[in-house]
């Protein structure tokens, strides 16, 4: 039988990025990223399965970048949960300092944005530079205009080399305008570039000097998903591989 403290621990990979299979050099996407690097928060948008969360990680773990990694669910727009399981986040990457993170109070639930700063303001206090917050999923928080205002708010409190990505597949509710006006939240999405990912089964197509698979975009003819590497190629000629490409184009989710 489960003892207390082990029913309630996070369910599994909440608080973890996701395991990476093989994955070919992004080295343009990341480009993409780093550019985005003055602002402290960067929003990552686009439809399911064209590979926003791969991208994020496969950039974290290129640049090691330590990072706390919180997959949100529909339970997590409730300040209290959300601020529950990023103080577990930040424990997991620093078990051996004391962080402490309270639940909001009734004082706290009328000025949301101001305890969600709070917050920001103590992990940037124990967490040793760089980091990056990383909120997968950020859709499913649904309609939480404070919870999003408070973390726009937030933005203000990072300090130089910390920066909160969020992933969704929306573009950023109305509570980030003024985040976005100020340029503290970047935005990329397809709009910024051509999509590049593809969902790939069995095959022998060549690619950049990769023996890959035949390419899908439907998700349900995959056996296998893996990155194929148009972010180095303009083009693939009929009588030969792909050729690097130095022109814009060739970004993406």
């Amino acid at each position: 039988m489960p003892t207390a403290r082990a029913h309630r621990q996070p369910p599994l990979g909440k608080l973890s990025p996701p395991r990476l299979g093989r994955v070919f050099g992004r080295e343009r996407l990341f480009a993409r990223l780093d550019a985005t690097a003055a602002a402290p928060g960067l929003w990552v948008a686009g439809p399911p399965g064209i590979g926003k969360t791969t991208l994020v990680a496969t950039y974290l773990d290129a640049r090691a970048l330590p990072c706390l990694w919180l997959q949100l669910d529909a339970g997590d727009a409730d300040p209290a949960t959300f601020v529950h399981f990023l103080r577990a986040a930040a424990a997991r990457a620093v078990p051996r300092r004391p962080l402490r993170l309270p639940a909001p109070g009734a004082d706290d639930l009328r000025d949301l944005p101001a305890f969600i700063r709070r917050c920001f303001r103590r992990l940037a206090a124990v967490l040793d530079l760089p980091w990056v917050l990383v909120l997968d999923n950020v859709q499913e928080l649904g309609q939480a205009p404070a919870l999003h205002a408070g973390i726009a708010a937030a933005l203000t409190e990072l300090p130089q080399r910390v920066r909160v990505i969020a992933i969704s597949r929306d573009p950023p509710p109305p509570d980030y305008a003024r985040a976005l006006a100020n340029q503290q939240l970047a935005v990329l999405d397809e709009q910024a570039g051509d999509v590049l990912e593809r969902r790939v089964g069995m095959g022998d197509h060549d690619v950049g000097g990769h023996q890959v698979a035949n390419v899908h975009r439907d998700p349900r003819r995959c056996g296998e998903t893996v990155i194929v590497a148009c972010a180095a190629t303009e083009s693939v000629g009929p009588n030969g591989p792909a050729r690097t490409a130095n022109g814009p184009g060739a970004s993406g989710l």
